[in-house]
């Protein structure tokens, strides 16, 4: 799988990961894209462990790797206007799916977040943030006890 972005001004596409595995999940209006891709250990992009890394491509084409509370499996999957990027990754310690929302400093490299803006939906076993809005409001799936997928919209608190 590659991820590209298109240009419907030139018809072009350009493939910014090159990587056995990458998707490229979101992008707002000042051209920053989210998403995940693989990599390999002490590969071209970092001194990382071999895995899946969340990934924030800036409009510049700078782009900035990062995993979630030291997953190797970190999927970013939506970026707001102001750079708030949610998504998810299994928890290195419990195996459980869980949903995030981060911001990233830097303009590039490798970023190890630890954060405890985590969304677990209760009574889930698992959940999947997918989109983030302006107003910081996630979407997604989340998982009961009896495999059923159910939707949720998460707000706020202020």
């Amino acid at each position: 799988m590659t991820g590209f972005l298109y240009d419907p001004k030139s018809n072009s596409f350009t493939n910014f990961l090159p990587s056995p595995e990458t998707i490229a999940q979101g992008i707002n209006s000042r051209g920053d894209i989210v998403g995940d891709v693989f990599l390999n250990p002490g590969g071209a992009y970092t001194n990382s462990p071999q895995g899946f890394y969340g990934f924030l491509r800036h409009k510049n084409g700078t782009i900035v790797f990062f995993n979630v509370n030291g997953s190797v499996r970190t999927k970013a999957r939506g970026v707001s206007e102001s750079g708030a990027i949610t998504g998810w990754f299994i928890d290195a310690v419990t195996g459980v799916q869980r949903g995030f929302v981060t911001s990233l400093s830097g303009q590039g490299g490798f970023q190890s977040l630890t954060t405890d803006a985590l969304l677990d939906v209760p009574g889930s076993t698992a959940t999947i943030a997918e989109g983030i809005d302006s107003q910081g409001r996630v979407c997604g799936n989340w998982f009961d006890a009896s495999g059923g997928e159910h939707g949720f919209l998460a707000t706020p608190v202020k």
